[in-house]
């Protein structure tokens, strides 16, 4: 069944731009991220994966096509949520409350229900610095600092990136948590293993356009598309 409201990107393209050379990261994509489903976008390095997420969430403007939600809105910031690969390395605050209210005090109950929504009691973390906690709780902070606000559709890059299988499983539970909530999940690893534990289907990226879609299982045993797709 199709989901009305989703987010897409219709032949999208994107180049970086060097002194020396011009890198075609992005080549006519079109995807369809539909709301209550996890989409994976798949690839080895280089293969465009977060230049797509990028663009999707407004962080880039596409140079020819377009990013928009299915009611006419156009994609920004403001409505979609992004996870870094590291997003940790984006603490700037001495508390984990003033990383997730940035000096807004009415968003604190908001902040102390994203702590509860990625397993952090509230009273035990607020008050804490984020400089001093495990790999593992700064990872969960960051992600509460972006479910703390409002937001259509939340995209996770390399979500699991130096983290052990017990809170591989965790992110995977809070992942499967936003498309049950209705949003717009969109998932970018090159781990087709944990792609297929989450995803409900997925794009294959390689060399910045889409060489494949479908469910995420089906690749397990395609030795040809994973080898194409540097899976």
């Amino acid at each position: 069944m199709i989901n009305e409201f989703a987010l897409c990107a219709r032949e999208v393209s994107y180049t970086y731009r060097t002194r020396l050379e011009r890198i075609a990261a992005a080549t006519s994509l079109s995807c369809r991220l539909e709301a209550g489903k996890v989409t994976a976008i798949l690839g080895r390095s280089g293969s465009g994966k977060s230049t797509l997420g990028l663009l999707l969430a407004g962080l880039l403007k596409p140079e020819a096509g377009a990013v928009f939600f299915t009611n006419g809105d156009r994609s920004s910031p403001e409505a979609v949520a992004y996870l870094f690969q590291f997003p940790e390395q984006l603490f700037s605050e001495d508390t984990i409350e003033k990383e997730l209210c940035k000096g807004e005090r009415n968003r604190l109950e908001m902040a102390k229900d994203a702590l509860q929504s990625v397993g952090l009691e509230s009273h035990n973390f607020l008050s804490r610095n984020p400089f001093e906690i495990s790999g593992g709780q700064a990872r969960l902070v960051a992600m509460a600092v972006q479910l703390a606000r409002p937001f259509r559709a939340i995209i996770f890059d390399e979500p699991t990136t130096g983290l052990d299988w017990t809170m591989r499983a965790h992110i995977r539970r809070l992942i499967r948590k936003q498309a049950e909530a209705n949003k717009i999940v969109g998932l970018i690893t090159h781990h087709l293993t944990f792609a297929a534990s989450v995803s409900d289907s997925a794009v294959g990226l390689n060399d910045g356009r889409i060489v494949w879609e479908g469910d995420p299982k089906q690749l397990i045993d395609n030795a040809k598309i994973r080898k194409e797709l540097g899976l």
